[in-house]
Formats: structure tokens, sequence, C-alpha cells
């Protein structure tokens, strides 16, 4: 898309302002706040697959980005939301398997330049939010690029078809933006119906779902309908206590509408508990219907392509934290491909500097469940060590 193409988009967003009544421009309330994150990592690759996509064992990469995130209040009821990113990733050579580079699914408009993409080096700045927020006796109404955010799932969200994250995605911090119009209109407390319209690929393709939440005893409960990726969806999820620890499900059936493909389900079930006040731990388990029950039929193009967010079928999260001092904390986490027998092992410990900076140091290991070239999922993600600084303003 032609920046005089962007430039226009971004205008008509704008000019829907004047569809909605505002107070007077006196009351208006600029907000200003965002942050510096960045992260040198080592990041060692199989040694088979570093061979078979040609590329070095060894990899040495930095990730700078600058995230800038005003408000304007335009009265009590009314604001626009922009958040803009910069991104920087040098390195020893172009990354093979980097989720910061892939082209986000849920967009309409392309708001992402590229101004250097070289072999050591590519910066890259984009608008990932820019929304316009409407609260009102009706409900909220929210258009533009935005966050939707659907699920109870603690690692896994079957039913986020519009902002799903890979969890082994550790440099992460946002879900990408998506175009939408969302209307959120409340019947009570805890009882709300929440309506999706989501553009993708230069409005050549749509989405839309309907969200119903309400809560029943100590459950919040929730069912979802609607079409993404062409194909019928039905799902629900819930999330609550089973006596003193947490428990939450989420389950999604698919139903292919155009004859291309079988229908299937994927779901999660998972727990949390609060051992103390220092200890915490969770497990999860995701049945991944869209994968495949046999590693030999992995869909690796859709893999690399976004188009899944997991190749097998079976998966196990088991995550525990402990806030060693008020300004330390420690993470440990395995999460395990069940299918091909392939996972990883995350430690982290966060250390907060002042209110706004903090420090953290983390180790990610993968490893494979089979030997040779065999395609074990987490076997293709670069075991990695990490420094994390952030400050925020």
């Amino acid at each position: 898309m032609s920046n005089h193409r962007r430039l226009n988009v971004c205008a008509s967003l704008l000019l829907l302002l004047t569809l909605f009544p505002l107070r007077a421009a006196a009351q208006m309330d600029l907000r200003f706040n965002g942050y510096v994150q960045d992260m040198p990592i080592y990041q060692r690759f199989d040694p088979d697959l570093a061979a078979l996509f040609n590329t070095s064992e060894d990899q040495f990469l930095n990730l700078t980005r600058l995230r800038l995130r005003p408000v304007l209040h335009l009265d009590n009821n009314n604001s626009l939301h922009l958040e803009y990113e910069v991104l920087t990733l040098a390195g020893s050579e172009q990354a093979a398997f980097n989720g910061e580079l892939t082209t986000p699914r849920r967009q309409a408009v392309d708001l992402m330049w590229q101004p250097v993409e070289e072999e050591h080096l590519t910066l890259r700045h984009f608008i990932d939010r820019l929304f316009y927020k409407a609260n009102g006796a009706f409900g909220q109404l929210v258009l533009g690029r935005q966050r939707v955010s659907l699920g109870s799932g603690r690692i896994w969200n079957p039913t986020d078809v519009f902002n799903p994250v890979n969890p082994a995605a550790f440099t992460k911090i946002e879900k990408d933006g998506a175009d939408a119009l969302t209307f959120k209109t409340y019947f009570g407390n805890f009882t709300d119906l929440l309506l999706v319209v989501n553009a993708e690929n230069e409005f050549n393709n749509y989405n839309a779902a309907a969200r119903f939440r309400t809560n029943v005893a100590t459950y919040d409960l929730a069912m979802l309908a609607g079409r993404a990726d062409k194909r019928l969806i039905l799902g629900g999820d819930l999330a609550g206590n089973l006596f003193t620890a947490g428990l939450r499900a989420e389950a999604l059936y698919s139903l292919y509408d155009e004859g291309r493909g079988e229908d299937f389900l994927s779901f999660i079930v998972g727990a949390d508990y609060q051992f103390n006040e220092s200890f915490y731990g969770l497990i999860e388990y995701h049945f991944n219907g869209a994968g495949a029950a046999d590693p030999a039929d992995y869909n690796l193009a859709a893999l690399l392509n976004g188009d899944l967010l997991n190749l097998g079928r079976h998966y196990l999260a088991l995550q525990g934290s402990w806030q060693a001092h008020p300004l330390f904390a420690v993470s440990a986490a395995f999460l395990g491909n069940l299918t091909d027998g392939s996972g990883f092992v995350t430690l982290v410990g966060q250390y907060s500097l002042s209110n706004e900076a903090s420090l953290g140091v983390g180790l990610l290991l993968a490893a494979g469940g089979r030997d040779g070239l065999a395609v074990d999922e987490y076997r293709l993600i670069p075991s990695s060590a990490y420094l994390d600084f952030q400050v925020f303003f």
C-alpha cells in the first residue's frame, strides 16, 4: 500500500470523530506514556537444523524497542488512542525464525514501514494501536486498530481468533493490533455482549464474532459464535474457583464452510493455586485439533506463515513463580509437545530497579524428542539466554 493511501486511511479514521458529539475542546486532556526495552540475546540452534537452513549454530542478537502511547481524552466519554513503536534488530546474521519480524494477520491497512533491512540490521516502525473509544449509556464502542482479547486460558487461548500469541515468543510484550469495530453492551454488573467485526488483507477478508458473558455462582461463563478464516466457529470458556484453586476451561469448535478441510475441536483445561503470598503454581493442558496427530503430517509452512500457532495435538504447560523479595521475583516454566516429545524450559529472574525501571535475566532451553532431522516443533526454536532492560515513562 502506498504512503499516500496509508495517510488517507489514517485521516479517515480521525474524521470519524465528527460523527460523535464532543464537549468543549477546553476539556480535552492529553496523556502520554510509553517504554524503552533493550534485549541482548544469545541463541543456539540445533546443529542439524542449522545445517539444513544454512545458518550458524550460534547467533547474537540485540532487540531494542521504543513504544509511545499517547491518549487524547476528548471528554469524559470519548478518547483517541495511539501506540507507535520503533523496533531495531541487530544480529550476527539474519535470524532464521524471529517472530518479531512476522507480518500481523488481522490488519486491513499496512501501517508498517521498514526503512532498513540489511543482513545484520533491521529497522522497523509501525502503528500497533490507533482507535477511537466511546463510552455511554449504550455501552462501549471501539473503532480502529485495537487489542481484542478473548478466552480464559493462561498459556493458550483457542477462542482468541483475533489476537493469538505463540507462548514460545518470549520477546513479545503486546499482542498485535487487529483492525476492528467492537461494540460491548452491558446487561448487568457481570453480564455483557461483545460484537466484533475484523477486516484484514486490505479489506478483502472479514472475520466476525459475538461473545455473551455472564456469571453463575462463582464462575464467569462465556459463549462465542462467529466466522473466522472462512470457517464457522462455536465456543465458550469459563473461569472460577475449585475449592481454593482457580479453574479455567476454554473450547472452540471450527466448521469449515467452504469445503476446505475437516472440522476440528480445540480446548484447554487448567488450574492455578496461590500457595502463599510468595509461591504461585499453574498447570494447563491444551488439545489442538488443528494440529497433526502424527509428526510426519506437520504443516510447517502454515506455522511459519502464522496460520498455525502449534503443530501437534497434545500440549502440557507447568509454571511456577516465587516472590523472593519485594523487588525480586523468579519464575520457571515447562512447555511440552506431547505429540513429538519436544519441549522447552524457561527460567526468568526480574529485579525492580525503581518504580520506572526493571532488569531481567532469562534462559530458554529447547530440545527435540527425536534424533536426526526429525521436525520436532520445539526443536525449531533456538535455546536462548538474554537480558531484558525496561524503562517506563
